[in-house]
């Protein structure tokens, strides 16, 4: 009970501004509500101006600083700690995220001056213990206030997420987030890889595009969550810096074609579809410009390219749905943890204030939720797809065989023409000849019996052209016209 009297006090005697923190059991907190902020925006303030007050009042953060996209910039945060009896002295300082290029801690000495540690994604060999983020060594005093000035500067999205730790739940924390992140990563190479192998067997370009949406994703997590520069590229921090801004750019670029091919948004929205692709496209010329022309503001932009790309997404999904696509509602859920994910780091962007969870972890958690969503989607639209294929197939195939059933009763009713007209041709012969034979024999009353014969050998040589226009091979088709009812030759007819 005394020593809550003795915080109080302490906190009554210190000047007005963000509240101070007393440890009193703890084991991790964040900073959030107990910060207060001075900009640096030319990065020309030293410590000795900073807590003389020379440079100007403090104002009170009611959350973690966030201060958005723009050029490089610095900023300070101060925050004071209170420790008590039966806590530890010692505390560990970790300030998210990643990507920060300078994070300086100035800490009180005892002579009265201040100590500065570096670290940073620019000052890796200043953090005490290898981490992905900056990492901080504190020393508190029970029942006594200690101020600390924290530095952070960085271009594009400046923010800083201040989190106090002891010894144990560092460790916990570190560990928490290994198994995390290597299950994220295990879910984005076994995706990619599955995904890559089913382009190559069935060659559907859906395939393809998920993979490489997954690989410029899962590049970019892994370079924005600082596991590049603490592994790889831990001496160059610039690199480190321009493979992210590529890679937001390549992320945006690849997550257009897909989303407007997996979404069939060529069909419902064309226009719609036409502008998010020629927005990925922009995604990659100002990543370029960012990466290689310095003007990192543009960050802010492009993200909100990929916001605009979701909201396109989910429009077009609650589309389908309505009209009973067979995807409809999983399509929808798609796009709702997408956008999910993606907004808080559009308020990032505008600067607006988000937690932590949200903005670090809550998007690496909906990133790998979207990406199981929309494995099972594309491998619900392939099935559709080799569905629809192997009943066009079928049908092929009945067709083949309808034909093929034609084609033989086309040959059997040719055969049985060539054989009637063989059948008919040949008495008509007979009948021609030996009615020539007899008009030869005649016994000289030929006037009596020419009538006849000319009757008989025109009646033949109509039946014979019946015949070639019905029956002959070479007139198998339409019908022809039937001759007319006359002679030929100007032979009359049989009365």
């Amino acid at each position: 009970m005394k020593r809550w009297w003795i915080a109080c006090l302490l906190l009554l005697s210190l000047p007005a501004g963000a509240a101070p923190l007393l440890l009193d059991g703890q084991e991790s907190v964040e900073l959030a509500g107990h910060l207060e902020l001075l900009a640096d925006p030319d990065g020309r303030l030293g410590i000795g101006q900073v807590a003389s007050g020379a440079a100007g009042p403090f104002r009170p953060l009611p959350g973690h600083f966030t201060d958005g996209f723009g050029p490089l910039r610095g900023a300070w945060l101060r925050f004071t700690l209170i420790g008590s009896q039966g806590t530890p002295s010692r505390w560990w300082l970790r300030v998210h995220p990643a990507y920060l290029g300078r994070v300086m801690l100035y800490r009180p000495t005892a002579e009265g001056g201040w100590s500065a540690a570096s670290a940073g994604s620019e000052h890796p060999e200043g953090r005490p213990l290898p981490d992905r983020v900056a990492l901080f060594a504190l020393e508190v005093v029970p029942d006594t206030p200690r101020t600390f000035y924290l530095y952070v500067r960085h271009g594009a999205h400046l923010a800083a997420y201040p989190v106090l730790h002891s010894t144990a739940s560092l460790y916990r924390t570190v560990a928490g987030e290994d198994l995390l992140f290597g299950l994220f990563y295990g879910i984005v190479l076994v995706l990619v890889v599955i995904n890559g192998l089913y382009w190559w067997a069935l060659r559907e370009r859906i395939h393809l595009e998920f993979a490489l949406y997954l690989l410029f994703r899962g590049a970019f997590v892994l370079v924005a969550n600082g596991h590049l520069g603490q592994f790889l590229l831990v001496d160059q921090p610039e690199m480190v810096i321009r493979l992210q801004l590529l890679l937001l750019g390549l992320t945006i670029a690849s997550l257009a074609p897909f989303f407007t091919g997996i979404l069939d948004m060529d069909e419902v929205f064309p226009r719609l579809a036409r502008l998010c692709q020629g927005l990925g496209l922009i995604a990659v010329a100002a990543a370029l410009v960012m990466a290689f022309g310095g003007w990192r503001g543009l960050s802010g932009p492009v993200v909100s390219f990929a916001v605009f790309i979701g909201l396109a997404g989910l429009a077009t999904a609650l589309v389908q749905w309505h009209r009973g696509a067979p995807r409809g509602r999983l399509l929808v859920l798609v796009m709702v943890v997408f956008l999910s994910g993606a907004g808080p780091t559009l308020l990032g962007t505008l600067g607006w204030h988000v937690s932590m969870l949200g903005d670090l972890y809550g998007v690496q958690l909906t990133t790998g939720l979207t990406f199981i969503l929309l494995h099972f989607t594309v491998v619900s639209q392939v099935v559709g797809i080799k569905r629809a294929k192997e009943e066009s197939e079928r049908a092929a195939r009945r067709a083949a065989e309808a034909v093929e059933r034609e084609r033989a009763a086309r040959r059997a009713q040719s055969d049985f023409i060539a054989m009637l007209f063989h059948e008919l041709k040949t008495p008509l012969a007979v009948i021609d000849s030996a009615a020539t034979v007899l008009e030869h024999l005649d016994d000289g009353r030929r006037n009596e019996t020419a009538r006849r014969y000319d009757a008989i050998h025109g009646a033949v040589e109509r039946l014979n052209r019946l015949v070639e226009q019905s029956l002959s091979p070479e007139r198998q088709g339409p019908a022809s016209a039937l001759p007319d009812g006359g002679g030929a030759g100007g032979r009359g007819e049989l009365r």
